[in-house]
């Protein structure tokens, strides 16, 4: 999914919709099932890559995504999503794009919910906004970073907490409390977010979404039926 770009995480989000609907369309298989995640299936490991331009590429940037980011949302993954690493879902993993910019690649996909997305993009819009001012860096630690890489939430939720203290006390937190705010009870309230399951429905992707009838009947009836998504990420992004 390549979504046009937007200056906000809601705008974002919307594009990401029109988007999935086009998908459908080109697709014309309403039996598939979509999945997020880090590795829905056994082999099948997925990222959440985020396109940031606008702003230089450095190592202090890097670091500021990777701790204030990456080990936060980590608290929230399945042991499905963990598998992935250290191969994929690595510290650092950044690519440079031809349109000027970035991709930030560690992350898993998030695109279980309209509204974790949006969490998830508003999230890294305010680390790169204030990457300067976020200097905590506790993934320099060895140990550190090995609990992130075997996924251990417990033991990382001491710097998780005092990480999202940081981010809370900038001006474009509550510029973007309204995103934020659900994705911070989420991964602190010791929830794992199912994020492999199918989400169609979460985005509203609806039978008349596929081209041929037959097809679209398959949405209700066939043999991966859809999965409600967690209810803290119902119905926050905008429409």
């Amino acid at each position: 999914l390549r979504p046009d770009p937007s200056p906000t995480a809601a705008g974002l989000v919307r594009n990401l919709r029109r988007t999935m609907k086009a998908a459908a369309k080109r697709i014309g298989d309403a039996s598939l099932s979509w999945r997020s995640g880090g590795m829905p299936a056994a082999g099948l490991p997925l990222g959440g890559h985020i396109h940031v331009s606008g702003i230089p590429l450095t190592g202090a940037l890097v670091r500021a995504l990777d701790n204030y980011a990456a080990l936060p949302l980590m608290l929230a993954e399945g042991e499905s999503s963990r598998r992935r690493r250290p191969r994929y879902g690595r510290l650092g993993d950044v690519r440079r794009k031809k349109h000027g910019g970035f991709e930030y690649r560690p992350l898993p996909s998030w695109l279980a919910t309209p509204a974790l997305a949006a969490g998830v993009l508003a999230l890294a819009r305010v680390v790169a906004l204030h990457y300067r001012e976020l200097t905590r860096d506790p993934l320099q630690h060895p140990d550190m970073r090995r609990l992130f890489y075997s996924g251990e939430p417990v033991q990382l939720l001491s710097a998780a907490t005092a990480l999202w203290a940081d981010l809370e006390a900038l001006p474009a937190y509550e510029a973007n409390r309204r995103e934020l705010e659900p994705l911070k009870v989420a991964l602190f309230n010791g929830q794992v977010l199912d994020l492999s399951a199918d989400f169609r429905e979460a985005w509203g992707i609806v039978p008349g979404d596929y081209t041929d009838e037959s097809v679209s009947q398959n949405v209700s009836t066939g043999s991966q039926p859809m999965r409600k998504p967690p209810l803290i990420f119902q119905g926050v992004a905008g429409n």
